[in-house]
């Protein structure tokens, strides 16, 4: 899928679509929004936010996103 910039997207969960050093602003499910670098996201396993909908795990899921600033592919 071709993402344009500042655009938001929903997001039901699959692997991460974007090099690790796109730049997203995120939302999660409980609402939480930040943004930050794609490899950032995964510093820690037991914190990493997932972009693979977890049901057992509510505050991690990412459920929408846009692009900050598209990394190297």
């Amino acid at each position: 899928m071709n993402y344009e910039l500042g655009k938001w997207y929903p997001w039901n969960g699959e692997s991460c679509p974007f090099s690790s050093d796109t730049k997203i602003r995120y939302l999660l499910r409980d609402g939480y929004r930040n943004t930050m670098l794609v490899k950032d996201m995964n510093v820690d396993e037991s914190c990493s936010w997932k972009w693979s909908n977890d049901p057992n795990n509510d505050w991690p899921n990412i459920v929408a996103f846009k692009i900050v600033k598209f990394g190297k592919e």
